[in-house]
C-alpha cells in the first residue's frame, strides 16, 4: 500500500508494473492472435486469453455468471449472443 510522504520527502511518481500474471495474459493473447493469422493484439484477444488463466478471480466471476469461452468466441466471430441463441432453440 502506498505510504504518505513524510515531511521533507519528495513524492516520487509511481509507474505501472507489468506483473507476471499480466505478462502471461499478453503471451496467451499473442499465441491466439498468431494462430488466427492476425497482426496485432486487440482488447478482445486479451479477454479471450483470460479464459486460460485458471486462477483468475475475474474468470471465476465470468464462469459463475455462465459466460463460457465459447460464448465469447461466438460473439466476437459471429455477433451471436448466448441468450438470443438459446431463446431461438439453438446452442
Amino acid at each position: 500500500m502506498p505510504k504518505a510522504p513524510r515531511d521533507g520527502d519528495e513524492a516520487k511518481p509511481e509507474h505501472p508494473v507489468a506483473t507476471l500474471s499480466i505478462q502471461r495474459l499478453i503471451q496467451r493473447a499473442l499465441f491466439h492472435v498468431q494462430s488466427a493469422g492476425k497482426d496485432e493484439i486487440q482488447p478482445l484477444d486479451l479477454f479471450v486469453a483470460l479464459y486460460q488463466a485458471k486462477d483468475s478471480h475475474a474468470l471465476h466471476l465470468l464462469l459463475a455468471q455462465g459466460v463460457e469461452r465459447l460464448d465469447v468466441l461466438n460473439y466476437i466471430s459471429h455477433g451471436t449472443r448466448k441468450d438470443v441463441a438459446e431463446s431461438r432453440g439453438h446452442r
